[in-house]
């Protein structure tokens, strides 16, 4: 047999320190670029050996 007691812990200050604007404006940054995550994945490349570029 187990006896489990629970009671309300006493308040505390949090334990993450919260965001500053710089955070919040990189989020929203970075939620802005994955609107198309794959114009963030694609590049032009010259063809050098003569023949066609793909």
């Amino acid at each position: 047999m187990h006896l489990i007691q629970l009671w309300p812990a006493p308040r505390t200050a949090p334990v993450h320190p919260d965001i500053s604007e710089a955070d919040r404006q990189a989020r929203a940054d970075e939620a802005a670029d994955m609107t198309d995550p794959a114009a963030n994945c694609t590049a032009a490349y010259a063809c050098t050996d003569g023949g066609e570029a793909n």
